[in-house]
C-alpha cells in the first residue's frame, strides 16, 4: 500500500465534482457563522487544486497568476467576477437563498 501525502489525498477526495460541492457549501456556512473570508478561500484553493491548480486555472479563465494566488490566499476581498470565473472553473456557480430577517 502506497502513502500519499494530505495534499494527495485531498486532491483525490476533492475531483468528485459532489464532494467538492458538498465541502464549499459546508466553507460558506462556515463563513456565514463565523465571518472569515480565509477560510472560505482556502476552500475554493482545494477545489482548484483538485481541478489542475492555478496555472490550468489561470489558462481557462486569462486571469494572471498573481490575481489568482492573491485572491485564493484569503488576504484580500476578490471582485465577484474572479470569484465566478474561479467557481465556474470549478464547476459550480453563485447562487442566492432566502434567510430570515433580523428583527
Amino acid at each position: 500500500m502506497k502513502l500519499r501525502t494530505w495534499d494527495e489525498a485531498k486532491v483525490e477526495i476533492m475531483s468528485d465534482a459532489q464532494t467538492a460541492a458538498a465541502y464549499l457549501k459546508a466553507a460558506i456556512e462556515e463563513y456565514e457563522h463565523e465571518g472569515d473570508p480565509a477560510l472560505l478561500m482556502l476552500a475554493i484553493r482545494t477545489a482548484v487544486e483538485a481541478k489542475g491548480g492555478v496555472g490550468a486555472l489561470a489558462s481557462a479563465t486569462g486571469l494572471s497568476r498573481q490575481t489568482l494566488y492573491r485572491t485564493l490566499s484569503g488576504l484580500h476581498n476578490p471582485r465577484l467576477d474572479t470569484l465566478s470565473a474561479i467557481l465556474r472553473f470549478c464547476g459550480l456557480s453563485l447562487t442566492l437563498k432566502k434567510t430570515r430577517v433580523a428583527a
